[in-house]
């Protein structure tokens, strides 16, 4: 026979207070019953517990093991439109980026003097950009950037090859082939579509004259409401002015900025840039016969770059000993409705007993979201940043972000014009007058048209007739990942 110790120690527990007045029984009374049920009942309850208990036990230690698996061999993030592959500890990342830009123009020139370029229509890609950028060690930040469009050999498509360090913030340290500071839209990221217009507006054409970027050093911070960096840069690795350079220029840039107000849909923006440099030197054909000179070069573009004729042009001048820049920079953003302008100015000093020259540019547009937007801007770098539609075109009746915008731009790169023979220059003044479009079909893709009234004075040291009058309809495709 079977006896259960349980039963056995409750019976024992009842009837020993009895003991001594009530002989013992051979049957179990009522209550000794119902106490054995319970305690048996209670039995089952903790054997179910027991049973579940190691049933969760098995799954939880099965999703650690899964968790485990993937810290070790780290994970890929989708973010959109492209992978961003990260190390277990997000410490290191890599991500593959880029944007290609094809574009056509179509010129009509009412008015060409004798001396004048002839605008010819065409395609082209103002930009093909890919490369990869992420984090090391934390604190580090890497981009390397080729442009597939670019033509000269290897180094010529580099754009952006920079190392960072963030490690001391609010001061970040970057070294490499990087935007010098200096202007509002200059500093716009090419990999975004912060841009309003297919190109910037003239001031940049005093900004730039070095190029748009340089080998350099440079220290930023910023804060809520404000920006600052300071470098210190050679000349544009890109820089195609100087065929065969002899010395490297180098110079000082900076830019502020402040936004006293800085809110999703309400910005106001100041900013002050400049620069101060010593002009490298180089031989202007690429002959080791040529003299060896100063070469800056001050040149531009109506605005749009399908034919690469420049409609206001300098010359090499040759005899710089250090040129400078300073521009002021003023934006507002009122829900849809933005405004934004610049005005820029550049000083040459020249030896040999030649005049210094100054040359201005400025430009003013506003823009208008139809569809409700407003522009993003990030104060903690003082530009303005990638839009997102709020309905981004797809199959369910979304159609992205309409946007229309309106400019005037002025250059004048004349100076001393009446005395050519002690430096002066009849560089010639342009002005455009442009109308855009811009479809936003989603934050990574975008259509833009340009229509542009381009207006150019200018005379040679001849007295002949290099000025012409053209209007110039352009559009491009972008697409980023």
């Amino acid at each position: 026979m079977t006896i259960n110790p349980r039963a056995a120690l409750a019976a024992l527990l009842l009837a020993a207070p009895a003991a001594a007045q009530t002989p013992p029984s051979a049957t179990p009374t009522a209550t000794e019953a119902e106490l054995l049920r319970r305690i048996e009942a209670q039995d089952a309850t903790i054997k179910a517990l027991t049973e579940r208990l190691d049933a969760v036990s098995k799954v939880l230690a099965t999703r650690v093991d899964k968790v485990e698996a993937a810290s070790e061999s780290g994970k890929i993030v989708m973010t959109s439109p492209s992978l961003r592959a990260e190390s277990p500890a997000g410490d290191f990342s890599l991500q593959f980026v880029g944007t290609v830009q094809p574009e056509v123009a179509f010129y009509a020139q009412s008015h060409s003097g004798a001396g004048a370029p002839l605008l010819g229509n065409g395609t082209g890609f103002r930009r093909a950009h890919f490369g990869v950028q992420g984090s090391a060690f934390g604190d580090f930040g890497y981009q390397l950037i080729f442009d597939g469009a670019a033509s000269g050999g290897f180094s010529s498509g580099i754009r952006d090859a920079v190392v960072s360090y963030n490690g001391l913030r609010p001061f970040i340290i970057t070294i490499g082939n990087q935007k010098t500071p200096g202007g509002l839209e200059p500093g716009f990221s090419d990999r975004n579509n912060a841009l309003t217009f297919l190109e910037p507006g003239l001031t940049s054409a005093l900004a730039t004259v070095n190029g748009s970027r340089a080998i350099g050093l440079k220290l930023a911070t910023s804060g809520t409401h404000y920006s600052a960096s300071l470098g210190i840069f050679g000349d544009d690795i890109n820089n195609a002015g100087i065929l065969l350079p002899v010395a490297e220029g180098w110079g000082v840039h900076g830019r502020v900025s402040v936004a006293p107000l800085a809110e999703a849909t309400r910005v106001v923006h100041i900013g002050l840039s400049g620069y101060t440099r010593a002009p490298g030197n180089g031989r202007a054909n690429g002959l080791t016969s040529d003299p060896l000179t100063s070469l800056v070069r001050y040149r531009s573009q109506p605005e749009v770059t399908v034919d690469a004729s420049r409609l206001v042009d300098t010359g090499l001048l040759t005899k710089v000993t250090r040129y400078s820049y300073a521009g002021g920079e003023l934006a507002t953003v009122f829900g849809p409705l933005s405004l934004q302008g610049e005005v820029a100015r550049s000083w040459v000093t020249q030896s040999a007993g030649r005049v210094d020259l100054r040359f201005d540019a400025a430009y003013a547009l506003a823009s208008l979201f139809l569809t409700g937007e407003s522009r993003v801007y990030d104060a903690r770098t003082g530009l303005f940043n990638r839009l997102r539609p709020t309905h981004s075109f797809d199959k369910n009746g979304g159609w992205g972000a309409f946007e229309v915008a309106a400019r005037w731009s002025r250059l004048d790169l004349d100076s001393h014009t009446n005395d050519l023979a002690n430096g002066g220059v009849r560089g010639g003044i342009l002005t455009d007058y442009t109308l855009g479009m811009n479809w936003y079909l989603n934050a990574w893709t975008r259509v833009m048209a340009n229509y542009i009234h381009a207006d150019s004075n200018r005379l040679s040291a001849a007295g002949i007739d290099q000025g012409t009058t053209a209007d110039i309809v352009a559009l491009r495709f972008q697409q980023e990942w």
